[in-house]
């Protein structure tokens, strides 16, 4: 009966995230410097109708709004594990990881003379998003979605205690090396598509599973359908505060991103667990 409940309780808490993402998803097509209304997003959807505005809408806006959905789709994953290795010794790992990447770029762009684009790229946001790129990353996303739901009931073990997961049986070792393939599959997708976006990955696993509990089988998909609602809000609010001027994704998420951070760091990473 318990199980049944739960099932109920979280089946309609998804159906609420599946309706706030296609509001945000439409609100974030309909805003902006540009005069679009909702007739122009219903013929850029449902018909062959070709004019300014539902040029705007296939070319623009909706590459730009798909490309935010996906990299927040997999904002559930990159926090999902939580033993194994020192939060400090992470810290430090990826800090020298990114000086040496960032000296990298930087050395590429110089190179070929594209610092103007690399600058733009490594400030994050969705501008100059397109059909060509979500066609490479789109793929990648799904297959790394779909590893990490089949692998939702072992990630939750692993999650209380590594010697229960031991314990039942579980293949500890082959489990971590596939979700770091995945967690780097994933960060890695998003990463290219709107460059560093901080924040994200720490942001929404916390509140969802606030919602939702500890159980990795709901926290995933939750975490998909929350994150896709939220990175479109965000670039909505970057277009409409200060038009027909753009204010960037990465500022907007790190205004709301900061005070979140520091309050779980107060709360010592368990204000939503």
């Amino acid at each position: 009966m318990t199980m049944r409940k739960n099932l109920f309780t979280f089946t309609y808490k998804l159906i609420i995230g599946i309706v706030v993402l296609m509001l945000c998803f439409i609100l974030a097509i309909h805003a902006g410097a540009a005069n679009i209304t909702i007739q122009d997003i219903w013929l850029a959807l449902t018909s062959h109708e070709n004019n300014e505005a539902v040029n705007i809408i296939r070319e623009i806006r909706l590459p730009r709004e798909v490309g935010a959905i996906v990299v927040l789709m997999v904002s559930g994953i990159g926090a999902a594990k939580k033993g194994g290795f020192s939060p400090f010794r992470i810290v430090l790992a990826g800090a020298a990881v990114s000086a040496f990447l960032d000296a990298v770029a930087q050395g590429v762009a110089l190179t070929f003379k594209i610092s103007k684009s690399v600058s733009m790229w490594t400030a994050g946001g969705l501008l100059g998003t397109s059909w060509d790129q979500l066609e490479v990353i789109i793929p990648l996303v799904i297959v790394g979605i779909f590893v990490a739901i089949l692998l939702s009931r072992q990630l939750t073990i692993l999650s209380l205690n590594e010697d229960i997961a031991v314990g039942l049986g579980q293949k500890v070792a082959q489990v971590k090396v596939t979700l770091y393939v995945v967690i780097v599959l994933l960060a890695g997708a998003s990463v290219a598509l709107v460059g560093n976006l901080a924040f994200i990955g720490l942001m929404i696993p916390h509140m969802v599973r606030a919602i939702v509990g500890t159980d990795y089988r709901s926290i995933i998909p939750m975490s998909a359908v929350f994150g896709a609602s939220f990175l479109p809000l965000a670039d909505t609010l970057g277009r409409t505060l200060n038009a027909p001027y753009e204010t960037p994704v990465a500022t907007i998420i790190a205004v709301l991103g900061l005070p979140f951070f520091l309050f779980v760091v107060h709360k010592g990473g368990k204000a939503f667990s």
